[in-house]
């Protein structure tokens, strides 16, 4: 019951600040821009606390001498963002280098495992001395830093019970080492993969804004919404007229939609796209206001809804601000463009202009399809088209 006793007393701080010190790192994590996959944290059991106590009586005398007792983990996506994290732990914490471990170092060029980093901090001691943290100044704990297959290959081993290439039988240990090569190239080739996305990306941005032709796809159809001309003045009178604010830019997937619908409608290429908005541009934005304000009726227009675009709220404010994704007129020319491909035959309708266009986000009433016709007529039946707003 001693023991018992003694776990709970050191423990204590652990349970009532743990999930306090995981959201403490993800801030931090956030505050310096740096995207993690995950961070999560856990307190050793008394069980497990006992057990690691008892392989090293000479080491630990008392659950307090347990650095670990609480554990909090970061999973990075890339194994080349996990210097940038350990740097920035470093610098927010009070870190002891002499019980810290750097995995990666201490793995020799024959053995096999994972490599990550263990840190060993406590809290420094200004952010100690405020009064939410009093509980845990002067207490250390482990931080754990590694990528996402650097963090399969800890649970695969972990599973399999092998902590080091001495436990491991002759006759697999050679697979093992395999593996480890194979998911440590894994790691180096989503790393290359990464920078030559960022690479296409920027050069895509550089070619569409320099008037050069390229196909459409997730990258060319960001920078065409942020830089066209016809797109920008169709959205820009969308979101005047609805009185909503057009955001910056659209998000990896809201281009991503956008790209694939454009592409299904037989333009393949940023200048094919620019030929229809040129064309069509003015009435695609009538278009989308009027059935805009045809599908959502006046005792819904305080609701929290968006249209095709993102919807943010501030806790301290009663209202939402309605914001519009640039591209939006994208996506109406993409309807139209559809009608005049289909014809009769076209027969679904948006089922709410706020949701992007989905399959499961169709109804196919007949109302609908009537009232989605009528819009269309009214607005491109006659008239000469373009972007004279």
């Amino acid at each position: 019951m001693a023991r018992s006793s003694d776990y709970q007393s050191a423990s204590k701080p652990h349970r009532e600040r743990g999930k306090q010190i995981r959201s403490l790192i993800k801030q931090v994590l956030s505050d310096e821009g740096i995207p993690v996959h995950s961070v999560t944290h856990r307190v050793k059991t008394e069980g497990s606390a006992s057990a690691k106590i008892d392989a090293s009586p000479n080491r630990y005398g008392s659950f307090g001498d347990l650095h670990d007792l609480l554990g909090v983990r970061v999973s990075t996506h890339l194994a080349t963002e996990v210097d940038a994290v350990v740097a920035l732990l470093r610098k927010e914490f009070d870190v002891d280098g002499k019980r810290s471990v750097d995995k990666i170092a201490d793995l020799n060029a024959d053995e096999f495992g994972y490599r990550s980093y263990h840190l060993i901090v406590k809290l420094k001691d200004d952010r100690a001395a405020l009064a939410e943290w009093r509980i845990f100044a002067g207490i250390y704990f482990e931080i754990q830093v590694r990528s996402i297959l650097q963090h399969a290959w800890a649970e695969i081993e972990h599973d399999l019970g092998y902590k080091s290439s001495v436990d491991v039988p002759q006759e697999i240990h050679r697979r093992f080492a395999r593996l480890a090569g194979i998911l440590e190239l894994a790691d180096d080739e989503f790393v290359r993969l990464t920078k030559d996305a960022k690479s296409h990306a920027r050069k895509t941005d550089s070619a569409v804004k320099r008037g050069v032709n390229v196909p459409v796809d997730r990258d060319s159809v960001r920078s065409l919404a942020t830089s066209s001309s016809a797109v920008r003045t169709a959205d820009a009178y969308i979101a005047d007229q609805l009185g909503w604010a057009l955001l910056a830019e659209p998000s990896s997937e809201y281009a991503t939609l956008r790209a694939k619908e454009l592409r299904e409608v037989g333009l393949d290429t940023i200048a094919d796209v620019d030929r229809e908005m040129s064309r069509h541009g003015e009435r695609v934005a009538r278009f989308a206001v009027a059935w805009f304000e045809h599908s959502l009726p006046a005792s819904r227009a305080d609701d929290e809804y968006m249209f095709m675009g993102q919807n943010e709220a501030d806790d301290d404010d009663d209202e939402y601000e309605r914001t519009i994704t640039p591209g939006v007129s994208l996506f109406y020319l993409y309807l139209h463009l559809l009608m005049e491909l289909e014809g009769d035959e076209f027969d679904s309708a948006p089922a709410d202009p706020n949701e992007d266009f989905d399959e499961e986000d169709y109804e196919t009433n007949d109302l609908r399809r009537v009232e989605f016709r009528r819009v269309h007529r009214e607005v491109f039946g006659s008239g000469p088209s373009g972007t004279g707003f």
